[in-house]
């Protein structure tokens, strides 16, 4: 069984280790930088200190952090070994290009030809569809579908059923709304929401 660590406490956190458990994988210790979590257990894996403390683990790392921002922090910072995690009831094709520290959850799609950075979390049940390219700490909450030939810019954050037409680019550092519908590009830093999907 591997065994590895888990860096944040985040809202993510819990499915990860779900998903690692199912992967046969073992999080032996989780890291958090709110003293007040340390001591106690996140389904059972214990929160044993701060996240400087992660590297005297020696074990390969993945985020427990949602948040794109706090994710790019934290490796920033951090000089960790970076481990993927993939929920085995997920679909990669297998000609896709999967980027260290990055985790697909349960019922996950992602078709042929996909290209997804470091630091990637796709939620149960998103679809990524041929062709796209998802750069280093995007976000693709639960249901998210992204069509075919979509780009995805760095640390863009999709909420809970947003979904994307083809051939559309989805700026660094962008945020789609809850259940919005994407049908044309959308520059860096925007957040958009809606049907369609406007400014906000």
């Amino acid at each position: 069984m591997h065994e590895l660590i888990l860096i944040g406490a985040g809202s993510v956190a819990k499915a990860v280790i779900a998903a690692a458990d199912q992967a046969g994988m073992r999080v032996r210790a989780l890291y958090d930088d709110d003293s007040s979590r340390w001591g106690t257990t996140l389904l059972k894996v214990p929160v044993v200190g701060a996240l400087s403390e992660a590297a005297k683990a020696g074990l390969p790392a993945v985020l427990g952090l949602d948040d794109p921002i706090q994710r790019k922090a934290a490796v920033d910072r951090l000089n960790l070994q970076w481990a993927t995690v993939v929920h085995p009831s997920a679909f990669i094709n297998p000609s896709c290009a999967i980027g260290a520290g990055t985790v697909i959850l349960e019922g996950a799609i992602v078709q042929p030809n996909v290209t997804l950075g470091r630091h990637v979390i796709i939620e149960a049940n998103a679809t990524v569809s041929h062709d796209c390219v998802v750069e280093d700490f995007a976000y693709l909450g639960p249901g998210v579908d992204l069509a075919g030939s979509v780009r995805v810019g760095e640390g863009a954050s999709f909420q809970v059923g947003a979904i994307v037409t083809p051939n559309i680019c989805v700026g660094a550092w962008a945020m789609i709304g809850p259940r919005s519908a994407v049908i044309r590009d959308v520059p860096d830093h925007v957040t958009v929401d809606g049907l369609p999907a406007r400014p906000s």
